[in-house]
């Protein structure tokens, strides 16, 4: 383990810290943005490999626009419109990705973070960055208290721990991941399509044009945390200028869950049984429409609370045709040239926290990343964007260099289901990526 400096930003220090095992493994890590400067592994002929994308000086990473190996957040991924309503107020974001906020404007990616504790004991090496975000801050309401410990142990693996603490009495929203892209080949090589991926999923989330996630949430306008406009109302126009009603949107391939209760009623009543019981948990309209025994225009009794959530939409897609490979294992490159998407979308994990959730492979290299979380969500994106980007190598980074792997929660959350982080309440996710051996 070292600490050395590796430049500075805005009259403050930037501190590289490195994170070594016994096999040889190490992560390289800056005070800049808490960020995942480098991984190094040993391929099959036990040649070291960076397996991260990135830049050798601290200008790179200032003047760095694709979010090169930070942490994230306040919010990652994407926030619709840059804007928010929370506890009934609407909240105003810098939009830096189109119309969209994303990932936090740089909130938390683009400052020098302290270093707070270095650890090191048999067979565990770790280091703790910690920065406070003070309200207001990028738009965001609540003092905050951020905290990212990397660790790596003996057994190749790489943990990390993202927290958050709330320092005031006002509610506000986290949703927090670190940004690498992974190269599991020689970085002198072009691209990444060669790399085998495999991912615990079954579903994913699609997105518009903009690469914002298209499903969304009807919540009962009785719910405490926000009222969602429709059509017609004065906060329509300003919070989906461009949307038609939601309805038209949502289309079969639409989750439904609805919440329902056994009443007094002299009439005929109906229990949910068979394909309709599906509702209760959640089903896609295409498939109940196919299998139902009744073509939907009824009345549906509610179970919940006024004022809970009775319904809800999410536009969800199944991992059908070429993409269906993504659950055994697909050559990046076929599915590129065959999937309907390109890559920039929310995996829905169906694994449990501490399983194996991706694994990421190159034939050519040997070296296999194995990713575990206790996130719901996988984000991948695999870097069609990059135009010549000058990273560590005399090469520059082209379209397809690098896959960005991010664990979170659901992209655009706070406009589709509740992503809060109360007062006085604490906020922690982990992820772990893990280099085992070539089988």
């Amino acid at each position: 383990m070292s600490e050395t400096d590796f430049g500075d930003y805005e009259g403050k220090k930037v501190k590289l810290i490195t994170l070594t095992n016994s096999n040889g493994m190490r992560a390289e890590l800056i005070s800049y943005g808490a960020t995942l400067k480098s991984l190094i592994v040993k391929d099959k002929y036990g040649i070291d490999r960076d397996v991260v994308l990135g830049y050798n000086q601290i200008n790179g990473f200032i003047n760095d626009d694709v979010f090169m190996g930070a942490t994230v957040g306040r919010v990652c991924n994407r926030i619709a419109y840059a804007s928010f309503e929370l506890d009934d107020k609407k909240y105003h974001l810098p939009a830096n990705n189109g119309k969209h906020h994303l990932h936090g404007g740089g909130c938390l990616s683009k400052r020098v973070w302290e270093v707070y504790e270095i650890r090191q004991c048999v067979g565990m090496q770790s280091v703790k960055f910690t920065t406070v975000s003070r309200d207001g801050e990028f738009g965001y309401p609540s003092d905050v208290r951020f905290e990212v410990t990397f660790e790596m142990n003996d057994y190749n693996k790489l943990n990390v721990l993202l927290e958050a603490f709330s320092l005031s009495d006002t509610n506000t929203i986290v949703n927090l991941t670190i940004h690498p892209y992974f190269n599991l080949d020689p970085q002198a090589s072009a691209d990444v399509l060669d790399h085998e991926l495999s991912i615990k999923a079954n579903t994913y989330l699609p997105v518009d044009e903009t690469a914002l996630v298209t499903g969304m949430a009807l919540y009962n306008l009785l719910n405490n945390f926000r009222r969602i406009p429709f059509k017609g109302d004065s906060a329509y126009n300003s919070v989906w200028p461009s949307w038609p009603p939601y309805l038209a949107v949502l289309g079969v391939h639409c989750m439904y869950t609805i919440l329902f209760e056994n009443v007094s009623f002299s009439g005929e009543i109906c229990s949910l049984n068979g394909d309709l019981k599906k509702l209760r948990e959640g089903v896609c309209l295409k498939e109940l429409k196919t299998t139902a025994a009744i073509d939907i225009d009824n009345d549906f009794i509610l179970d919940c609370k006024p004022g809970e959530e009775a319904l809800r939409f999410c536009e969800i897609c199944s991992l059908n045709g070429d993409l269906k490979k993504l659950r055994e294992g697909v050559c990046l490159n076929e599915l590129k040239t065959t999937a309907a998407i390109d890559i920039d979308n929310d995996f829905i994990l169906d694994c449990k926290p501490g399983d194996e959730a991706l694994r990421l492979r190159s034939e050519r290299s040997g070296i296999i990343l194995a990713v575990s979380t206790s996130y719901p969500i996988i984000h991948l994106y695999l870097a069609q964007h990059f135009n010549n980007v000058n990273g560590k190598i005399a090469q520059p980074y082209g379209k397809y260099a690098g896959i960005a792997i991010e664990a979170q929660k659901h992209s655009n959350a706070i406009n589709i289901v509740s992503d809060l982080l109360l007062c006085s309440e604490y906020y922690g996710k982990w992820l772990l990526y893990e280099n085992q051996a070539w089988k």
